[in-house]
């Protein structure tokens, strides 16, 4: 898994790209303590790049989710398509009881 940030006037985009598995945890953790130093409060998790996504990288959005939650903030998906979007839907991610947004 490969990550970027981009940080303007509040938002916080990330750019996902790869996989999204147990084997990318440490980098995932490491974007998580990138985050924490941005004061955005507005996160937008992008996943037009990330080609497969298991279980494990399902929770680390979870993880995601309650840390920015937890500064105030909210998180919303873009470009959940292919394999990952169909994996997100199945799931229920996006919609309303998830706390998450799809865009």
């Amino acid at each position: 898994m490969e990550y970027e940030i981009r940080d303007r006037d509040g938002l916080s985009e990330i750019f996902l790209k790869g996989r999204l598995t147990f084997d990318g945890n440490a980098e995932f953790r490491r974007m998580l303590q990138a985050l924490d130093a941005v004061p955005a409060r507005v996160v937008a998790l992008d996943l037009a790049d990330l080609e497969y996504m298991d279980t494990t990288g399902m929770g680390m959005i979870l993880l995601l989710q309650e840390s920015v939650v937890a500064k105030g903030g909210s998180l919303s998906l873009r470009h959940q398509t292919g394999e990952v979007g169909r994996m997100l839907t199945l799931c229920r991610f996006g919609e309303p009881t998830s706390g998450l947004h799809a865009n």
